[in-house]
């Protein structure tokens, strides 16, 4: 594979999505299971408690009172560890997060994103993939909510933060450009966006090789957009010639 095909960061085309934009689901593949030595692994029997009245709240979908039933349940946990990190806390706002966008409740998710990230930027070193995770939902929900610019500010810092310290073979700086250059073709900026699918496609045929999944799908992203790009352009000309 070989990418002849030039392109120019002014290039723009029609956007696909009306105004209330909605972000592709996160293609972050998190399947770690290793939490840093600051994890404390178990709960305390009174966050267990606050944490199962947290989930019955839940399932009646009282969204404000589950979300402070977890805060106080953190609080607790950072009374006991002020220093160390809650997985179970970030886990579950990110559960009920992403529940909260199906259920068409982006603001709720929102806030609970943002706890989330919090949480993880308070004991997590910068760059841990779960500060990943979150910026990532986090994106997503104010995209829903037609926040592109915040979205893009958000996604644009990390990948900023990626290219700088781990360059474009490393994974989730793949993913997190995918996502932004995403962002970017269905708001119309197609010429930047054919850039970043193109870094994400030499990023991962560095890193995994040309045959990888990764590899294949970054690619068909990229000649999509060139093909929708060579259309559009056909329409304009022959637009011109009536």
């Amino acid at each position: 594979m070989s990418m002849t095909k030039p392109h120019s960061n002014n290039d723009h085309c029609s956007p696909t999505l009306p105004p209330q934009y909605v972000l592709a689901p996160p293609t972050l593949a998190f399947r770690r299971t290793q939490f840093p030595a600051t994890t404390k692994k178990s709960m305390s029997r009174t966050q267990t408690r606050l944490h199962d009245l947290a989930l019955s709240s839940f399932r009646r979908k009282h969204n404000t009172t589950t979300f402070y039933l977890l805060r106080a349940a953190n609080l607790h946990f950072r009374a006991l560890y002020p220093s160390s990190f809650d997985p179970h806390y970030t886990h579950t706002l990110d559960a009920i997060g992403l529940e909260a966008l199906v259920w068409g409740d982006p603001s709720h998710a929102e806030r609970c994103f943002r706890a989330s990230l919090t949480e993880r930027k308070r004991t997590l070193p910068l760059g841990h993939w779960m500060i990943t995770e979150s910026t990532v939902h986090l994106a997503q929900a104010l995209g829903v909510q037609g926040r592109l610019n915040e979205a893009e500010e958000l996604l644009r810092w990390s990948v900023a933060w990626h290219a700088e310290r781990r360059g474009s073979q490393h994974k989730e700086s793949r993913e997190v450009m995918w996502l932004l250059a995403r962002l970017l073709e269905e708001t119309g900026r197609c010429g930047e966006a054919l850039g970043l699918y193109e870094e994400c496609y030499v990023g991962a045929l560095g890193a995994v090789g040309e045959h990888h999944v990764d590899t294949r799908e970054y690619w068909g992203d990229y000649m999509r957009l060139v093909a929708r790009r060579e259309d559009a352009e056909v329409v304009v000309s022959d637009a011109g010639t009536i």
